[in-house]
């Protein structure tokens, strides 16, 4: 959901500007901003591939196909 509202500000930023109304598009940026302070830290691609590697060895998978099951 907050992704959600992220995206519609960041169209609605580029609309404004567009428009030439810089301080409409601001104002959307700011809200981007205090937004993104409610959503959980993404992990890296690195941070990812271990995760998997972990769960896979803990559930003793061979292959992801396995695991999902």
């Amino acid at each position: 959901m907050l992704q959600t509202m992220i995206k519609q500000r960041r169209e609605s930023s580029v609309m404004y500007r567009d428009a030439g109304r810089n301080e409409l598009a601001e104002t959307e940026e700011l809200e981007i901003k205090i937004i993104e302070e409610f959503l959980p830290e993404q992990l890296g691609e690195d941070e990812i591939k271990v995760a998997i590697e972990t769960a896979i060895s803990q559930t003793n998978a061979i292959c992801v196909k396995i695991w999902v099951k």
